[in-house]
């Protein structure tokens, strides 16, 4: 009878008829709705209104009248309904605490509940009922049903009592538990094998025709609809901060499953042949040396296959977009735990001074005008909040400002426990860069595998299927002679390994392997450095354009509203670059400050253990003896030198010669140089150390004045832009060098080609030719625009060919990569010495060649640096700036 329509139309209609019931009964006393600003005006004209429904009759007339008053009376009629509104809303606010509306709420979840029940019950008779059996869940759930099935229980099981079938599942619970873990798997293979045959049974099932009408009608009876295939949606775990946990992905069908050992291959091929698989394990503790060792060589041959397979699949698209995907849930997951589990106590950021003001503005808004809505409300509070004097401003302004200040000083308090430096190095540790090249290269399929030591031995042996706890145990008990013999066997077979390493080493492969795991440890070794012994390194200070811009952001960002992040930055440092120079010197000042005590920071800090801790681990290598004598200098035309600046003094052997005038030529003076002596030569080479720090000194001074800093950011932007343009000319100068193609014209660009001519000859001005130009594209439509834009976008593909070609040449992929190099930005004092001392073998053998002279090195310390490199006065200009 439950099958038939008629009882579900009954049951529809139950539901209809108790609700109705229940607000009869229970919302009896309920205020009732107040009226709209149109039933407000119709009793006030009430006898104006014509009776009826349709055009002029009726509440038809109220709207057309009402849109005929005045704009006072229309706020009258609104501000009216907004506080029956809000009385209305106290009102229902103090009835839903009573007990009245808790009843009916009550009674209607009774009624929900009831139907719900009673509809699944129909939906299972007349459909679920007839769907595909769903198999054991669990690999123990198919060793019990075996076991019923050996002591005669077919089908369904017979009914027992609750402590008769407790009893009985506690006793196949300690059978299952003696299984070794290889039984075990075979019962989880077989239970895959019903799960897949019951998903195919299921799919099918869905297409019928059956499927679609129980579908649509679970959707009439608002029922939710069963999914048979239980692991169809994936839970997402929820954290206590509201985060949620990603599933990881589905491998993909490509990727290749792990294979079974030595004993599983047994296992999977001898289960047919036995009623219980706890006897596979006794059938494997049987077999000889000689039959053991054919399952050992298939599970060799299919580990050497499963590697290959998986490399193939890693350098795949599909590998790599699986494994990206990986990483990027993980890393999602790390940082949601994270969060979770440091940052609980983590003092909230405070509202802005412009979202205080929409707080308050936004109620009183609401009030007085309740048809704003959504983006025209916001506009409305924000043109309000432009419209507001600088003094109404300023109390907004200042709240802000103190909020923020207590939250700052909260976090602050908060950022020194030990939560929030947990949470600190987790970040640190999932914020690395994840790179092919800096992770560990796989191991090639060619290289002997390393054997097993004693006890992995005695495991393969005596102890499959025990723990690791009991086979040391078994191990401690073993003869002294059995260990012996383990041990040299275990020797034997590690003495063969190293020979076949050793051999394997000298290939090209294993040179190949060694070099890569040497450059990868020496990578390790200095990240872990720097991480241990550079963690309080002093952090670069902002700059003059940073200062401004972190200062004023408060103050220009409610002017900007609709630039954000990047794009405000860019308007501040707009706003900055307009700023008279005296405006700037204040900003210029503070950097220089700031920087200057950097500077005596990082110098302070280069002097402390930690640092020379670094350096240890690092193993700097003596820098190179510098470029070759034949190389030639380039001629750069660099800015004036100024008048303030010290001039380099002489050396010792200089004013040797200026003090012995008249004692010959450059030989004679040498020689009479050279007979002085030590002690001779004491008093010129103390009055030039003398010299040479005081020039030290005064150079210092300039640097840190306005015309020094001038000098040597004009200096360094001249040498960078001499060496590219030699790099330009080298590269692209020659006559069959590739020519770099025009940049495509935009719609608006051929729009204004097009039109320009017409406008120029009324003999306008440039300016008001722009502007009316402008006007006319703006007042063009879609369809007007269409033309110019398909023009443009033909124009940009093939410039976008043309300068594919140009780019893959190979005169301007040489000039690129010199440009890169004169570009690269160089490193702090601290670190540019560390580099400098770890650089590669080029230089390290242009150091063994021989060492310079002191005159010379110190020649060499004046000369302007290479195409490839940054010179000392660009990185101290750098460095003042």
């Amino acid at each position: 009878f439950k099958r038939q329509k008629a009882y579900i139309q009954f049951l529809q209609k139950r539901v209809v008829v108790k609700n109705r019931e229940n607000r009869l009964v229970n919302l009896r006393d309920m205020p009732k709705k107040p009226k709209t600003v149109y039933a407000l005006f119709r009793e006030d004209i009430k006898e104006e209104v014509p009776s009826g429904k349709g055009e002029g009759k009726g509440m038809n007339f109220v709207k057309n009248k009402f849109s005929e008053i005045d704009a006072d009376a229309k706020l009258k009629y609104k501000q009216k309904e907004a506080e029956l509104r809000e009385q209305y809303d106290e009102e229902m606010k103090s009835y839903k605490e009573g007990e009245t509306w808790k009843e009916f709420t009550k009674t209607s979840g009774k009624i929900k509940r009831e139907m719900l029940t009673e509809a699944m019950k129909v939906m299972t008779l007349k459909f679920l009922n007839d769907a595909p059996k769903e198999p054991p869940k669990t690999a123990f759930a198919i060793f019990v049903g075996e076991k019923r099935q050996a002591v005669g229980e077919e089908g369904a099981p017979k009914k027992k009592s609750r402590q008769a079938a407790k009893d009985e599942v506690a006793e196949y619970k300690a059978e299952w538990a003696k299984l070794d873990k290889e039984t075990q798997n075979v019962y989880d293979e077989k239970r895959k094998e019903k799960t897949k045959q019951w998903e195919a049974e299921v799919k099918t099932y869905m297409e019928l025709p059956k499927w679609k009408e129980y579908m649509e009608e679970a959707k009439t009876l608002k029922v939710p609809v069963r999914s048979l295939l239980h692991r169809k949606k994936k839970v997402i775990k929820k954290l206590k901060n509201g985060m949620k946990l990603q599933p990881l992905p589905d491998r993909p069908e490509s990727m290749p499953s792990k294979p079974p050992k030595a004993r599983r291959i047994f296992f999977l091929e001898k289960r047919n042949d036995v009623d219980d698989f706890a006897k596979l394990q006794e059938m494997w503790d049987s077999l000889s040396e000689e039959e053991k060792s054919q399952y050992t060589a298939k599970e060799a041959e299919m580990q050497k296959d499963y590697q290959e397979t998986l490399k193939a699949f890693h350098e795949s698209d599909e590998g790599k977009q699986y494994a990206k995907k990986v990483r990027v849930i993980q890393k999602s997951r790390a940082t949601a735990v994270a969060k979770d589990k440091f940052l609980t106590d983590m003092p909230k950021k405070p509202l802005g001074h412009l979202q205080l003001f929409f707080r308050d503005k936004v109620k009183e808004l609401k009030k007085a005008r309740p048809d704003l809505k959504g983006a025209d409300l916001k506009a409305e509070i924000t043109n309000s909040w432009k419209t507001m004097s600088d003094e109404e401003r300023s109390v907004y302004q200042e709240k802000g400002k103190t909020l923020f200040q207590e939250y700052e000083a909260k976090l602050g308090e908060f950022k020194e426990t030990e939560n929030y430096k947990k949470f600190e190095s987790t970040m640190k540790k999932l914020k690395k860069p994840v790179k092919k090249a800096s992770g560990a290269p796989s191991k090639p399929v060619s290289m002997p595998s390393k054997p097993p030591d004693v006890i992995k031995l005695f495991k393969e042996k005596a102890g499959a299927g025990k723990k690791a706890a009991e086979i040391s145990e078994a191990f401690r008990e073993l003869p002294a002679e059995e260990k012996e013999k383990l041990r040299e066997q275990a020797a034997e077979a590690f003495n063969e390994y190293e020979e076949q390493m050793k051999e394997w080493k000298s290939t090209e492969e294993g040179k190949k392997y060694m070099k890569e795991t040497a450059a990868l440890a020496k990578r390790r070794r200095l990240a872990t450095a720097k991480e241990k012994f550079l963690k309080d390194e002093p952090k670069r200070p902002p700059n003059a354009v940073a200062l401004f811009r972190n200062e004023k952001r408060s103050e220009y960002a409610p002017q900007f509203p609709d630039l954000k992040g990047l794009r405000l930055n860019g308007k501040l440092s707009e706003i900055y670059r307009g700023l008279p120079e005296e405006e700037k010197k204040v900003y210029e000042d503070m950097a220089k400050e700031k920087n200057d005590e950097y500077l005596e920071q990082l110098e302070e800090f280069q002097k402390s253990a930690e640092y020379k801790k670094y350096l240890a681990v690092a193993k700097p290598k003596a820098k190179a003896a510098g470029k070759a004598k034949a190389a030639k200098k380039e001629t750069k035309k660099g800015p004036p030198i100024p008048d303030s600046m010290p001039k380099k003094p002489p050396k010792a052997m200089t004013l040797f010669m200026a003090a012995n005038k008249g004692g010959g030529g450059l030989a004679e003076q040498a020689k009479a140089w050279k007979e002085l002596g030590e002690e001779g030569q004491k008093k010129y080479t103390e009055e030039a150390k003398d010299k040479a720090e005081e020039y030290e000194k005064d150079l210092e001074d300039f640097k840190k004045t306005a015309e020094g800093k001038k000098y040597y950011r004009l200096k360094a932007a001249a040498d960078k832009k001499s060496r590219i343009e030699n790099a330009r000319a080298q590269c692209l100068g020659g006559e069959d060098a590739p020519k770099a193609p025009k940049p495509a014209h935009n719609a608006y660009q051929l729009f204004v080609q097009e039109k320009r001519p017409g406008l120029a000859a009324e003999k306008k001005s440039l300016g008001e030719i722009a502007k009316e130009l402008s006007a006319m594209w703006g007042k063009c439509s879609e369809e007007e625009k269409q033309p110019y834009e398909e023009k443009a976008r033909k124009s940009k593909e093939e410039y976008d060919e043309a300068l594919k070609e140009y780019k893959s040449s190979e005169g301007y992929k040489k000039f690129e990569k010199r440009r890169a190099a004169i570009e690269r930005k160089p490193k702090p004092k601290g670190r540019a010495k560390a580099k400098s001392k770890t650089k590669g073998k080029g230089r390290a053998k242009a150091k063994a060649k021989g060492k310079a002279k002191p005159s010379e090195k110190a020649a060499d310390s004046d000369s302007d640096s290479d195409v490839m490199g940054s010179d000392s006065d660009s990185t101290s200009s750098s460095s003042s700036d």
